[in-house]
C-alpha cells in the first residue's frame, strides 16, 4: 500500500504557480509474483465429458475381482502363518518337556552316586 503524502504551503508564501502534484508509484520487487505453469491443452480437456462405455466397466469389474482375490490369498496366508505359528509352539512345548524330564533323569544318576554297579548300559 503506497504512503499518503500531504503537502502544505505556509499561507505567508506567494507564489505565482501551484507546486505540480508529487507521483508516488509502488513496484513489487523483481521475482517476487510467480505464476506456475499451466498446460491450457490439458485443462481445457478436463472439462470434456467422460462416457461410461462397457470396456471400461468391464475393467473396474476385474479390477474389483482381482482385489477380491489378493484378498482371499492374504486370508489364506494369514491362515497358513497361524498354523505355523501352532508347530512352533507344539515345537517349543515338546523341547521344554524333553529337556526337563532328560535333566531330571540325570539328576536322580547324580543322587544316587556314580559308582560302576549302578552306570546305565
Amino acid at each position: 500500500m503506497p504512503p499518503s503524502v500531504s503537502i502544505t504551503q505556509d499561507p505567508g508564501s506567494a507564489c505565482s504557480e501551484p507546486e505540480p502534484p508529487v507521483n508516488i508509484s509502488w513496484k513489487p520487487k523483481r521475482g517476487s509474483i510467480k505464476l506456475p505453469n499451466i498446460d491450457l491443452d490439458a485443462l481445457g480437456k478436463l472439462g470434456n465429458a467422460t462416457s461410461n462405455d462397457t470396456a471400461s466397466t468391464n475393467a473396474v469389474a476385474t479390477s474389483s475381482n482381482t482385489l477380491e482375490t489378493i484378498n482371499d490369498t492374504l486370508a489364506t496366508n494369514t491362515n497358513t502363518l497361524a498354523t505355523s505359528t501352532d508347530t512352533l509352539t507344539t515345537g517349543a512345548d515338546t523341547l521344554a518337556t524333553t529337556t526337563t524330564e532328560t535333566l531330571a533323569t540325570e539328576s536322580q544318576f547324580l543322587d544316587q552316586g556314580s559308582t560302576s554297579s549302578n552306570l546305565p548300559d
